[in-house]
């Protein structure tokens, strides 16, 4: 609501045509209304009706081809405050870095105002090949320990659909995401699950596999995770999943309520992080990183200004 008690429909949008420069100016100034002062929660991500949301950019979407150096400088411009890394992007930094490279990436970091909020580690955690499943799961060990080594709260990992999967093969799917657990756990780190692949009709068996892992830093890592068709009764369902951070997609897309989900993380005081993952081809994406920023954060203002 406005100071006469009018409902707030929208924020004033840039129009189509002010340049880059001069959209890219007022969001350095503050017009996008960062949202700063976030506290880390130690048992749960939430803590009453809350203003304290954290934005950062998962680079599996755009920001990809974007050198460590260049990245941290454009998330710095537009007022992103973190940035979760995709293993395999140009950013280049791997557990087989050198203690010498890990140094300047540690550098870089110090120098930025930019958090590490973590790696999605592109792996599949899949049990219809046992084998495989081991080997994923001791892998990402490395990543856990470096996510942590550079400061991290957590890493993503992929799984495959509960409902595709026998009893045995979901048994061994708990058992070494538990042992992977333990192993995060024992270094202050978040296992960020989501479904490799699926739809509505996969979302109650995913959630009741969420459900079975009994570690506390096991949780969902998308909002792809809710039900859109009945998004307050699947946040209901799966709030308590919801670990540091959360992904969400491009704001444009009108399959998922946005709007409805904006309201649900203000009103329950989710103080995690938001992580922006763009998607498609653009002419600019730091322009495209900058608008799906201020969507995101238009929402936050009206869902606050309901409150």
């Amino acid at each position: 609501m406005d100071k006469n008690g009018n409902a707030m429909r929208s924020l004033p949008q840039p129009g189509l045509n002010r340049s880059r420069r001069v959209f890219m100016g007022q969001l350095a100034l503050g017009t996008g209304l960062v949202l700063t002062g976030c506290s880390k929660a130690k048992d749960t991500p939430f803590s009453g009706p809350s203003r304290q949301m954290r934005l950062g950019l998962a680079t599996s979407g755009w920001g990809s081809k974007w050198h460590l150096d260049r990245l941290l400088r454009n998330c710095e411009k537009i007022g992103i405050q973190g940035v979760e890394l995709q293993i395999g992007q140009a950013h280049r930094i791997t557990p087989s870095l050198s203690a010498m490279s890990l140094r300047v990436v540690k550098n870089q970091f110090a120098r930025s105002r930019i958090e590490f909020v973590g790696f999605d580690s592109n792996l599949v955690l899949d049990p219809n090949d046992g084998d495989a499943l081991r080997s994923n799961a001791n892998g990402a060990k490395a990543l856990v320990a470096l996510s942590a080594e550079l400061g991290g709260s957590g890493v993503r990992f992929r799984y495959s659909d509960a409902a595709e999967l026998k009893t045995s093969e979901r048994q061994l799917l708990l058992d070494e995401v538990q042992k992977l657990a333990d192993f995060a756990h024992s270094r202050g780190q978040e296992l960020r699950l989501q479904p490799a692949s699926g739809g509505p009709k996969n979302q109650l068996a995913n959630s009741d596999l969420m459900r079975a892992f009994s570690a506390r830093n096991v949780g969902i890592a998308s909002a792809m995770d809710f039900d859109a068709r009945d998004l307050r009764a699947s946040f209901d369902r799966r709030r308590d999943q919801l670990r540091s951070a959360l992904l969400i997609g491009s704001i444009r897309d009108r399959g998922f309520p946005y709007e409805q989900l904006a309201q649900h993380l203000v009103v329950a005081g989710f103080l995690g992080w938001i992580l922006l993952e763009g998607s498609g081809e653009v002419a600019d994406e730091l322009l495209a990183i900058a608008e799906h920023r201020r969507r995101w954060l238009a929402l936050v203002a009206l869902a606050q200004d309901s409150l």
